[in-house]
């Protein structure tokens, strides 16, 4: 946000300049007032040459900066952050600047003329011939039409961006501040279309030698360089409260300091305070919304050695960007307007212990000590279950070997064999609107190559709220009855397992299955209460 009001800040100072300019130069001659000496002096003469194209062009580029600007930070915002914005003045002074002062450096050292427009009586600066007079206008016109068209292009790929991060629920993009930053760096426009218009009709006047249409061309700078100063995004400033007082806030910066007076040094001191520059933070708010959609099952410890700082400042911007309220509301809302419960496919993994005895509790009287009874040992041997179920039942379930473990190949290929099973188990689902995933944080469901693999299958994947591990329903109910299942009971191999696993779900109903997963809707509503 500070490379904004960065660029905010200098835009302002070069129309001012811009505005001064066309005062003196274009609005006090035009009325006759001291003619004598902007005609025959060669300063005015010299100085209208050197600074008329160069200030112009300076104050158009200052709105299509914050249009530029505002590009970078929607779609690169790491690079924003990290690195445009650390050079945000040099760039802004290369674009405003250098740009116009190299397009217009034959200018320099060439002196204009004073004069009257016979149709509107009115005293104009002009080149010396028609020669030059035609290249100045070429050069304006073809520089500023490529300006708009530019300026036109990235303001529309802004709005397009926004509009397309709204219809991502998931997405972490603060997308109201950046929305209200299109929309003003959209009005600065309206500005360069009429620097753009004058020149055009400058252009067609010089090329037609028609001198009063070139003239009346001349005579609109005063309006345009009002036009232009004041439809850049200074109505921000006006219009909206937040931006003003983040405005405020970043030129206003102040830092208390205190002086401490001792007694081995009694000289006067000045006690006021002074104003100084605090260091500008590099940690944004976005950056930490990047990291954590792109790999949600970090650590708080892990995302501050990534980012480069410190875990309560990690913590404490969680806690601004936390998203479970956005996401279950929008969950709760598609849920009313088209029921997609009957859609998911939800899936897990859990480990299955070949010994499942445990320890019994044991009522006993309040001065009664408790029986010794032998601690069972840890069960070496185990398998890993992995569950593909919906409101229809079980879709496809898979043992892995003992010494196997769930990885991102492995579990590719499971989905490949559950999906081949799907149109058998749920061929609606198939045939009309498609599967949705529901998947918890962990990072064989969240990986990239997961991702991609279900999105070339054609099946959407459902927002997980962000430290939430409690939603997926095979957690806090498939597994949770398995294990009741599975209490006390003895496997000698992996057929037993399997044996008792398929006996566990053909005692459950089809009720069992339907009715956790409705009960979703009133997970959601629990996190937003």
């Amino acid at each position: 946000m500070n490379s904004f009001y960065i660029a905010f800040i200098i835009g302002f100072i070069i129309d001012q300049i811009e505005l001064l300019k066309t005062i003196i130069f274009v609005t006090i001659p035009s009325f006759g007032f001291f003619t004598s000496f902007y005609r025959d002096n060669p300063i005015p003469r010299y100085a209208i040459g050197a600074l008329g194209y160069v200030c112009t062009f300076a104050s158009l580029l200052g709105s299509f900066s914050l249009s530029l600007n505002r590009l970078v930070a929607t779609v690169f915002p790491f690079f924003y952050k990290l690195k445009w914005s650390k050079h945000s003045i040099l760039i802004n002074i290369i674009i405003q600047i250098v740009l116009p002062v190299i397009v217009f450096h034959h200018k320099y050292g060439k002196m204009d003329r004073l004069v009257l427009d016979k149709n509107t009586q009115k005293w104009v600066y002009s080149s010396e011939n028609s020669e030059t007079s035609k290249y100045n206008n070429m050069v304006g016109t073809s520089f500023s039409t490529s300006i708009l068209i530019a300026q036109i292009s990235i303001n529309c790929f802004n709005l397009f961006k926004l509009l397309t991060y709204k219809k991502n629920k998931s997405s972490y993009l603060d997308y109201r501040t950046n929305l209200s930053l299109a929309i003003y760096c959209t009005l600065g426009t309206l500005g360069n279309s009429t620097i753009c218009l004058r020149y055009w009709i400058k252009f067609v006047g010089s090329f037609q030698e028609n001198v009063s249409l070139k003239n009346f061309g001349q005579t609109l700078g005063t309006w345009t360089s009002v036009i232009t100063t004041t439809s850049e995004p200074y109505l921000m400033l006006i219009l909206n409260s937040s931006m003003r007082k983040d405005f405020f806030n970043f030129y206003m910066r102040r830092k208390n300091s205190v002086t401490t007076i001792s007694s081995s040094n009694m000289k006067p001191k000045n006690l006021e305070n002074e104003e100084r520059e605090r260091p500008e933070s590099l940690f944004d708010n976005i950056l930490l919304r990047e990291a954590v959609d792109a790999n949600p099952p970090k650590t708080v410890m892990e995302l501050a050695r990534k980012l480069n700082v410190s875990k309560p400042t990690i913590s404490c911007h969680l806690q601004k960007i936390e998203n479970r309220y956005e996401i279950c509301s929008s969950l709760i809302l598609r849920n009313k307007n088209d029921p997609f419960l009957s859609r998911l496919i939800i899936c897990d993994e859990k480990w299955t212990l070949y010994d499942n005895r445990k320890r019994s509790g044991q009522w006993l009287d309040m001065d009664e000590a408790p029986k010794q009874l032998p601690k069972p040992k840890l069960s070496p041997k185990k398998a890993m279950v992995t569950v593909w179920w919906s409101v229809i039942g079980i879709i496809h379930y898979d043992f892995m070997k003992p010494s196997e473990n769930i990885d991102l190949e492995s579990h590719c290929q499971q989905i490949k064999k559950m999906h081949h099973k799907l149109p058998q188990k749920v061929p609606a689902l198939v045939n009309r609107k498609g599967p949705i995933f529901l998947y918890d944080i962990a990072k064989t469901h969240v990986s990239k190559r997961t991702v991609h693999r279900l999105k070339e299958l054609g099946y959407e994947i459902l927002p997980h709220p962000a430290y939430s591990p409690d939603f997926p329903p095979t957690d806090f109910h498939f597994f949770k009855h398995l294990n009741n299942f599975l209490t006390k009971k003895i496997f000698r191999n992996d057929e037993e397992a399997k044996t008792v696993f398929e006996a566990f779900i053909e005692s459950r109903g089809p009720d069992f299955y339907e009715d956790k997963i409705n009960k979703l809707v009133s997970r959601w509503q629990r996190c937003i209460n």
